[in-house]
């Protein structure tokens, strides 16, 4: 009986604990994050996060970011990447570490992306900037958009 008691928390608890729906609400707007664990092309495992709005009930897709995704490589190098979430007041700040093996590839380092969330629960992406290995600065990415309305 020990045995089997072992053997369902090795191998179910994870995967009960893993799929387990994260909530927050901004300006009264349910937000949901779904979380997922994907086998890629290269054999290992994503980790996927969806965010949803609550709209009369039903969850409204907005967007898709990886606290893990395995980019691969070529037969010089291999690149991978972690993103995290933080939520500020009003706002949902992602940042993107991207990372490689050999660092000999002009890529950046880092990505911020700065989500607005209106009070009717909308997405402004009000900043979008990069900033590669070494350097200081912040540059621009691509064009502020509106995400998931």
């Amino acid at each position: 009986m020990k045995i089997v008691v072992i053997l369902i928390s090795t191998f179910f608890l994870p995967l009960i604990l893993f799929c387990q729906d994260r909530q927050f609400v901004i300006h009264n707007t349910v937000f949901t994050i779904t979380a997922d664990s994907v086998k890629n092309e290269w054999n290992t495992y994503d980790k996927i996060n969806k965010l949803y709005r609550k709209e009369n009930g039903k969850l409204n897709y907005l967007l898709t970011y990886y606290t893990y995704r395995d980019e691969g490589g070529d037969c010089n190098n291999s690149f991978w990447h972690e993103e995290t979430l933080e939520i500020k007041n009003d706002s949902l700040v992602f940042l993107t570490h991207y990372y490689q093996h050999t660092g000999l590839d002009p890529i950046p380092e880092w990505r911020k992306q700065i989500y607005k969330v209106s009070g009717q629960g909308r997405l402004n992406r009000v900043y979008d900037k990069e900033k590669y290995y070494g350097r200081k600065k912040w540059i621009q990415t691509g064009s502020a958009a509106v995400a998931g309305n």
